[in-house]
């Protein structure tokens, strides 16, 4: 085998391991997900109101996906306004109680639109976004999905 073949055999053995640990590493990430999946679907067998799956969804799944920080938002009961009802990060100092919760109008702010939309949002950079509504800090970018049940 001369030289040219050696070096082009090594580097595409090369160029296959680096692959092969990429396509592992994605497994892994996946694998993570999964089972902090299986882990919230668990953690909600044994909830029995609405505001402790809210908690739920911000202290477990939220805080075991590494995320910095997250709220729950609920409808109040006349469906005009949304409530902040669980957290996890700086609004959550104390357990199961939110710092200076806000209530935000369905259809105003990024949350309120998604509310009244039913479409999630992802917001790359909220200083580029009228809608964004400080609340505690500014927070360059935000997720926001609506959770619609059939009641």
């Amino acid at each position: 085998m001369n030289t040219n073949t050696q070096t082009t055999t090594f580097e595409a053995l090369l160029a296959e391991n680096t692959q092969l640990k990429k396509q592992y590493r994605d497994l892994k990430v996946k694998e993570r997900y999964l089972q902090v999946i299986n882990d919230f679907a668990t953690s909600l067998l044994p909830q029995n109101t609405v505001e402790d799956i809210a908690w739920e969804v911000a202290k477990n799944a939220i805080a075991n996906l590494e995320y910095e920080d997250c709220v729950v938002y609920l409808l109040d009961d006349r469906g005009e306004y949304l409530i902040q009802m669980a957290a996890h990060g700086p609004k959550n100092p104390i357990e199961l109680d939110i710092l200076n919760p806000i209530r935000i109008k369905v259809g105003e702010g990024i949350v309120g639109s998604v509310a009244k939309s039913g479409v999630a949002e992802i917001i790359a950079d909220t200083r580029k976004d009228q809608r964004y509504i400080i609340d505690d800090q500014r927070r360059l970018s935000e997720i926001s999905v609506p959770i619609i049940t059939d009641t």
